[in-house]
């Protein structure tokens, strides 16, 4: 394997910056969800019977 650290530190690319979290998502498990996402593949939807 080759060593890539030399090549990241000589590189011109710009910097990157993380801005501040705004979003936090927590899995509880059972398939429950509060949102209805059309895209959902497990159905977890406030309407899941």
């Amino acid at each position: 394997m080759h060593d890539t650290l030399p090549l990241l530190r000589t590189t011109d690319f710009p910097p990157q910056h993380r801005r501040g979290l705004t979003t936090l998502q927590v899995n509880l498990g059972g398939y429950r969800c509060n949102q209805s996402c059309l895209h959902c593949h497990v159905n977890a939807g406030p309407k899941r019977t």
